[in-house]
Parts: C-alpha cells; sequence; structure tokens
C-alpha cells in the first residue's frame, strides 16, 4: 500500500518519493495499492507517479468497495523529503536575503534522492517541450483563487499594476490549475532560467522540477513568518526551501501583497 496522508502536494509527493526508494530496495514486482482519491484530488501527483512506477503495477482503490488481499504489506512513509546536512550548506544573509551559490549536488543530499525524480522531469521535458509555448522567466505563487491551494488563507496577492511591470519585464505569471496535465506542468517548470516561486508548499513541491541551471528566488512571504524563524539557525529554510539549483535567494518577511515599488525591488534582486 501507498498510503498518503493527505492533500498537501508537497508531503504527498515526498511520501511517494519515500515509499519509491522503499519499493526499489525490494527488487520484487510487487503491486501497488493506492486509494483513488489521490488521483481525483491530485491528478498531477497521480500522473508523476505512473510516469515513476509502471502503471500496470498500481491498483486503484475506490471509496465504498471492500477489497480482500492474500498478503498486504503497509508502511509510513516520510512525511517531508528534508536535506539531511542542511546545517553544512553554505549561504550569506544580509538585510533579510539569503544567497546561496551552487546547491545542484544536494539532490543527492535528501533524506530520499531527488536524483532519480530530477531524471524523470528532465525526459519529460525532452520528449514534451516542443509542444508548448514556453518562458524563460516565470513567476508562480500561492494564489487564493487557485482551487487546488491547500491553504489559500497563506496566499499572496499580486496587485494588477504590480502584475503588469513583472510582465513588461518578461515574467510570465503561471499557476498548476492553468496546466492540462503533468507534461505541460514540469516542461513550464523546467524550461525556465529564473523563477520566483513562494514560500511554503508552492516551493516544496516545484523544487524537483526546475531545471539545474535555473535561479530561484524564493519569497517567504509574512503569512509563513512563523515557520521560518521558529529557531534562529534558519532551519526551516535550509532543510526545506533549498532547491537543487545552481543560483538561489531567499526573501525573508516578504509582503504578502505585492505593490509596484515592491515589485521592482524583487525584479531588481531576481535579476542580480
Amino acid at each position: 500500500m501507498l498510503c498518503i496522508s493527505g492533500l498537501n502536494a508537497g508531503h504527498a509527493l515526498s511520501e511517494i518519493m519515500s515509499f519509491l526508494a522503499f519499493y526499489e530496495q525490494l527488487g520484487v514486482p510487487l503491486r501497488v495499492g493506492i486509494s483513488a482519491v489521490v488521483k481525483a484530488r491530485l491528478p498531477f501527483i497521480y500522473q508523476l507517479l505512473v510516469e515513476l512506477l509502471p502503471e500496470d503495477r498500481i491498483l486503484l482503490l475506490e471509496d465504498g468497495r471492500i477489497y480482500r488481499f492474500a498478503w498486504l504489506a503497509m508502511r509510513r512513509n516520510r512525511w517531508f523529503n528534508r536535506v539531511v546536512n542542511w546545517q553544512k550548506l553554505p549561504y550569506e544573509k544580509r538585510d533579510k536575503v539569503m544567497t546561496f551559490g551552487d546547491l545542484r549536488e544536494i539532490k543527492h543530499d535528501f533524506a530520499d534522492s531527488a536524483a532519480t525524480l530530477i531524471e524523470v522531469a528532465g525526459g519529460i521535458y525532452a520528449r514534451h517541450a516542443h509542444r508548448y509555448d514556453l518562458s524563460r522567466k516565470i513567476i508562480l505563487i500561492k494564489s487564493s483563487d487557485d482551487p487546488l491551494a491547500c491553504s489559500p488563507t497563506r496566499s499572496m496577492y499580486v496587485f494588477p499594476a504590480a502584475r503588469a511591470i513583472a510582465e513588461a519585464a518578461g515574467f510570465r505569471f503561471v499557476s498548476v490549475s492553468d496546466f492540462a496535465d503533468i507534461s505541460e506542468y514540469i516542461c513550464t517548470l523546467r524550461h525556465a532560467d529564473r523563477i520566483i516561486i513562494s514560500y511554503g508548499s508552492t516551493a516544496c513541491t516545484n523544487r524537483f522540477f526546475i531545471a539545474p541551471q535555473a535561479s530561484v528566488t524564493v519569497l517567504a512571504h509574512r503569512h509563513y513568518q512563523q515557520e521560518y524563524e521558529w529557531t534562529n539557525d534558519d532551519w526551516h529554510v535550509l532543510h526545506s526551501h533549498t532547491f537543487p539549483v545552481i543560483s538561489q535567494r531567499v526573501l525573508l518577511d516578504f509582503p504578502n501583497e505585492i505593490d509596484e515599488p515592491t515589485m521592482r525591488g524583487l525584479l531588481d534582486i531576481a535579476a542580480a
């Protein structure tokens, strides 16, 4: 049984990565049961699972039906796939800006290696990128009008005038709900080499789909202040919001609402 504990995509993806690491070690092609609720409520997560595991091994368990098994194994999967040696990550912190250098090799340093997932994302991009009109600069933030947002009360708001400034600078605003399937979703993220993304599940879910050569700016906005200030050693940022990319910045205490001056300042930082 592949047990998923909830509808937060970041945690669901971590649990899948944990399960697959265990499943590969078994070396036996057992069938994998998973609730049909995952396919219905987290469709891209399910589509990604099909990319990672042959679909003929997946048994969808429908609500309201009784199943009988001769043998069944269940395990508690890792709820969050963290950077194990987060204390050793080098960075500079000045005026609420955390600046990292080359983080590409941390793909091997997660509790469950991200290397396979990054390789699969690269394969999807190689096969399907030609089908889409893709952008090199994108902004992906949690929005209250996104039907897939699991905590809309912690979303951000971009004023129309601020959005126009970003678009004039060549940035495209994207939302998970805009995409038809996992291929378009991953190709959009993988193609971009300059990305602005919001804190929380938005960052944690998507960090493995972004190209290693990308430059990422993470907006640690104030809705998440209790989390990123939980300890005074930047633990929450380092162990859960670092991306396996060539360059990253994290902007702490970023406003929940982005007006024109804030957007101009953000674009200056993202362009540096």
